[in-house]
């Protein structure tokens, strides 16, 4: 299994890090049938300014095989 990060105005700390791949190991355990060899994630971090704030994002593609699955969150 590879995990690559990309982080834009944000520190990528090893508390991030450890974060996200606890994240990470929920969706494997998902993934039975797939050999961890086969899978790889992208993990993109960043922080912009909206007038509210700061607004965090977290983009995560999973690719397994033929498999690609993407998903975002965003907030405070």
């Amino acid at each position: 299994m590879l995990i690559n990060y990309k982080a834009n105005n944000v520190e990528l700390t090893d508390e991030v890090r450890i974060y996200a791949q606890e994240k990470v190991d929920m969706l494997a355990k998902l993934l039975t049938e797939i050999p961890e060899e086969n899978i790889s994630y992208d993990i993109k971090l960043g922080k912009g300014k909206q007038q509210s704030g700061a607004v965090y994002r977290a983009d995560i593609t999973l690719h397994a095989g033929a498999i690609r699955l993407h998903a975002v969150g965003h907030g405070e």
